[in-house]
């Protein structure tokens, strides 16, 4: 760009030498147009004597205007080209503003990245320094890491044998405890069903016949109060007589039951939720299997009713209803 603004503004001298001749031949031909105009006076006097001449000489003087008329038109060109010179002139030193601006901004980044460079060569030198040191406990550790990898490749080894043999006994566990709990499964059923038949043969020996006052059902004996007391003091009285209250598994056993009571009386039986709410169970443990509850019962009024009572029915075989354990009711012992 600086060889462009010196060729051109020797482009601009130069022009400016040729405008100075075209002013020096203009003022020229002005001096010599106005001498032509004193001798076109002295020629009027003696216009019969140049009369001959005339037409030469307005040949001369129409080209001579011709010529000025070319020379005026190249002075308006150039005074155009000068105009845009000028313009690009002043753009160039803009750009010159700009660049140096730039070069300047430059130039403090160089210097800025020089003191960095220094920085980083000493930083450099210290780091060079403690290399040696470095590749030292490189080449301790590159040892110590191939031991090691060796140790772990053999430890890999017999880790895997032993995954296998562990999958192994996995599966045998698992066979010998599936055996285990189906066994222990059959067990439970049959030392429950030893007990059953125990308490059955223990009862069938103990209660051939029935105590005075207490009426026998297969294979126990049942009796009726008749004084009325709470749930739990029922209940109290039965275990003191060697019973419990009564647990109703089956529908003969309902309908014995019903036929013990009188017309419309209402007894305690052995089953309650005093334990938790909605979960009705029989004194002795056992779950309920088999209900016989009055329609729309049990509904625990005000979460209060939690023991249950037999309604003795003339017609079918009784039903249960749930009641206030301290309300007092006759109740049926079981023995």
């Amino acid at each position: 760009m600086q060889t462009s603004f010196n060729n051109m503004q020797r482009s601009l001298e130069t022009l400016r030498t040729n405008h100075n001749d075209l002013t020096a031949r203009n003022n020229q031909l002005q001096t010599n147009y106005n001498n032509l105009q004193r001798s076109n006076v002295k020629l009027q006097t003696t216009f019969d004597q140049v009369q001959g001449n005339y037409s030469s000489l307005k040949r001369d003087k129409d080209q001579l205007q011709a010529s000025y008329n070319t020379l005026k038109q190249e002075r308006d060109q150039m005074q155009t080209s000068f105009n845009n010179m000028q313009r690009s002139l002043e753009t160039l030193r803009t750009n010159h503003n700009d660049l140096t601006a730039r070069n300047n901004q430059l130039q403090t980044n160089y210097n800025n990245l020089q003191r960095s460079n220094v920085k980083l060569q000493t930083t450099f030198n210290q780091v060079q320094g403690n290399y040696s040191s470095l590749k030292r406990d490189k080449d301790q550790l590159q040892a110590s890491y191939n031991t090691l990898n060796i140790r772990r490749n053999l430890l890999q080894i017999g880790y895997n044998l032993l995954q296998k043999d562990k999958e192994r006994l996995q599966n045998s566990y698992d066979i010998v405890k599936t055996e285990k709990e189906q066994l222990q499964t059959n067990y439970s059923s049959l030392a429950t069903s030893e007990e059953q038949l125990q308490k059955k043969i223990d009862k069938a020996r103990r209660r051939m016949v029935c105590q005075t006052g207490w009426q026998k059902f297969d294979l126990s004996c049942y009796f009726v109060s008749t004084v009325k007391k709470c749930w739990l003091c029922s209940r109290r009285d039965c275990v003191a007589k060697g019973g419990d209250l009564v647990v109703i598994d089956s529908r003969g056993k309902q309908e014995f039951i019903n036929s013990l009571l009188k017309k419309g009386e209402h007894a305690w039986i052995g089953l309650s939720d005093r334990i938790i709410e909605g979960d009705w169970t029989w004194v002795n443990g056992d779950p309920v299997t088999t209900t016989y509850w009055e329609p729309g019962q049990p509904n625990s009024v005000y979460g209060e009713q939690d023991c249950a009572t037999f309604m003795q029915k003339s017609s079918g075989m009784g039903e249960w209803n749930d009641l206030g354990c301290d309300n007092k009711q006759i109740y049926i012992c079981e023995l």
